[in-house]
């Protein structure tokens, strides 16, 4: 018997499909009287009989195989998780927190105003030592008269130069203006420098360092930061600012980079020209230079008479 070919009309019997003879394997089951399809892809092919193969299973197979019956997966048991409790606060746990916002409002409001100004730094968070009595007293607001305009003339003028007498909170001023520099401004590098670097922290330049690691250490609650101290030198991370203490003298200073420069009692040092022409470049760049000294003879009086 021929194979049925596309076009002839089928005649099924039983469970039987027709399948092409083409590499496609096109199974089609067909009602009596219908026409053998022609192949998608291949037009005209011939036809065998096969056993009807149930939908869903391989070609090429004669007969399905049964499924396996499925595998019931009982899921892993889920610990039940315990229902949230809102604790009740009492009326004096209310307020501890109301403070507590209160105080940190205050806190970052203080802190906002004295970065910004540094009058207000000195006046509300910088504390002194009296090296008379040796207590600890806060900067003295009432010389505000003619300290403030200090203040003010020292923002504006990168060159500075002060005569003073003694017991006047000049060089506590300074130094304390010097270190807001370093608390606030990032990346600022200055140098304390007087006659001599001093044997240990209790003259010379060590003792303007160590004054400034004083009002650090005395800075009010929620102000204060990490510092290192060591001797001669006061750094603060966070913003990378530093302070170190050098002696008088040109080959001092060119070892540094500083942004600012703070010379204390100008008029007794036997280098000031040399120290200050190694100045200049600071000066030049944008930096600060402070020359404070008790009145004497030398070129601190003849910058200053030059300068007026």
């Amino acid at each position: 018997m021929s194979l049925p070919q596309t076009g002839e009309r089928s005649e099924r019997r039983g469970m039987f499909a027709y399948r092409t003879q083409c590499p496609c394997h096109t199974i089609v089951v067909l009602f009596l009287d219908e026409e053998f399809p022609p192949c998608p892809k291949h037009g005209h092919v011939s036809y065998r009989q096969c056993p009807r193969v149930v939908r869903g299973s391989k070609l090429n197979q004669e007969t399905a195989k049964p499924k396996p019956p499925p595998v019931e997966r009982t899921p892993p048991p889920k610990t039940p998780r315990p229902a949230a409790r809102v604790a009740m606060g009492t009326p004096l746990q209310a307020q501890t927190l109301a403070a507590v916002a209160k105080f940190e409002q205050a806190r970052r409001d203080q802190l906002a105003r004295v970065s910004r100004d540094p009058w207000a730094f000195l006046t509300e968070c910088v504390q002194t030592l009296d090296q008379a009595s040796g207590q600890v007293r806060p900067f003295p607001k009432h010389l505000g008269l003619y300290l403030e305009p200090l203040v003010r003339l020292w923002e504006q003028e990168k060159l500075l130069l002060v005569v003073k007498s003694r017991r006047m909170f000049v060089t506590w001023l300074f130094v304390a203006l010097h270190y807001w520099l370093a608390r606030f401004r990032p990346a600022t590098k200055i140098a304390f420098m007087a006659r001599k670097e001093g044997r240990d922290d209790s003259e010379g330049s060590a003792e303007l360092v160590k004054r400034a690691w004083f009002i650090h250490e005395h800075l009010p609650p929620g102000l204060g930061c990490a510092a290192e101290y060591k001797f001669c030198r006061l750094s603060i991370p966070e913003t990378q600012g530093e302070i170190v203490g050098i002696g008088e003298g040109a080959d001092q200073l060119r070892q540094h980079t500083v942004t600012a420069i703070l010379a204390d009692e100008f008029a007794f040092w036997p280098e000031a020209y040399e120290t200050y022409v190694a100045a200049r470049p600071t000066l030049e760049g944008g930096g600060r230079f402070v020359g404070v000294s008790t009145p004497g003879p030398g070129f601190f009086k003849s910058l200053v008479m030059d300068i007026a």
